[in-house]
């Protein structure tokens, strides 16, 4: 009868023991999956902040260029019609880069691959 409960108690223990390393592990999961997370959403952010930096840089170079364009044109122009020419050059070329965008893609095109997360995308 000793025998049977010891053996019992061995194995209610041994149950405790596997459910609270199941716990441990999971927790540990857990924490991990978070640390990913926290290190992802800062590495999101610092190339956000930089991506948004350099874009006010080229703007800025833009301008500065567009500047010294007019300031060039109005040896062979009057001023205004230096900035209307930069004006109607820059609304062209921002006109262009629009419709490049907004078209269409054609069936011809390599679309980038849209698998669901986890997949591995599969060459043709």
């Amino acid at each position: 009868m000793a025998d049977a409960t010891d053996q019992e108690r061995s194995l209610i223990e041994s149950v405790i023991a596997v459910v609270d390393s199941g716990q441990r592990l999971l927790v540990d999961r857990l924490e991990l999956m978070r640390w990913e997370l926290h290190d992802s959403a800062n590495r999101t952010a610092r190339g956000v902040l930089l991506m948004a930096v350099g874009a006010a840089l080229l703007g800025l170079a833009y301008v500065t260029l567009l500047i010294g364009a007019v300031f060039w044109l109005r040896q062979y122009l009057p001023l205004p019609a230096s900035l209307a020419l930069a004006a109607a050059l820059t609304a062209t070329l921002g006109g262009v880069a629009i419709g490049l965008g907004l078209r269409p893609r054609r069936s011809g095109d390599r679309a980038a691959p849209t698998a669901p997360p986890g997949d591995v995308p599969r060459r043709p």
